[in-house]
């Protein structure tokens, strides 16, 4: 049997259109025969950041087709694999949860005061909530479901009931990063580097209890 990649059935984000994104890296001698490498931007901030988030949109898209591909796959019978199941569904839920969270308590508020424009994000929060009722019966499933009473069909048909807005948000909200490019450089980086800070704290604390 071919092995399935996790690259579908959902499209993942093409990083080939970030071109713009140009960094070069310089060599200074320094004592003792030793060099110093020093990693210089050169683009727009901009660019970077959505580089940088369509890498991040991917890891979920890739979690979400993980779960799709091999929902159906789990043998109803063996408790404890359905058991590990549910909970790998249950933390790609709250990890995505977390990353869009973050997104509109840190970063948008903060775009919206280097644009100056207070809703340059809403498209984005508008498309959160599209696909909140679907997701979060999801999660709700992934939480409470005992494995005794695991439907790999049914886990199919969550999510089938929140991709396509999910994955559409996903790809949409990367060219919204990239127009990001008429403003200053600086205070677009240092604004997801503290996004960054934020999403990166939350990787040591357990999705389960």
């Amino acid at each position: 049997m071919p092995s399935q990649w996790a690259d579908q059935p959902y499209s993942l984000v093409s990083t080939t259109a970030f071109s713009k994104d140009v960094r070069i890296c310089t060599i200074t001698p320094y004592a003792h025969d030793t060099t110093i490498l020093t990693l210089h931007q050169l683009s727009h901030a901009a660019y970077y950041v959505a580089t940088q988030m369509s890498l991040a949109h991917n890891g979920i898209i890739r979690g979400l087709n993980s779960i799709y591909i091999q929902a159906t796959n789990i043998p109803p019978s063996d408790i404890a694999t359905v058991g590990d199941f549910l909970t790998y569904c249950q933390c790609w839920s709250e990890s995505m949860h977390h990353h869009h969270d973050a997104e509109e308590n840190v970063f948008f508020p903060d775009m919206a005061k280097i644009t100056g424009i207070k809703d340059i994000m809403e498209r984005n929060i508008d498309q959160h909530r599209a696909f909140s009722p679907g997701f979060d019966a999801f999660y709700e499933y992934a939480k409470t479901c005992q494995p005794k009473d695991y439907d790999g069909q049914r886990v199919r048909r969550l999510i089938e009931d929140f991709a396509e807005p999910l994955t559409q948000h996903l790809h949409d909200e990367i060219d919204t990063l990239r127009k990001l490019d008429i403003y200053d450089s600086e205070q677009v980086r240092q604004a997801y580097r503290r996004l960054e800070k934020v999403l990166m704290d939350a990787d040591n604390v357990s999705c389960v209890s």
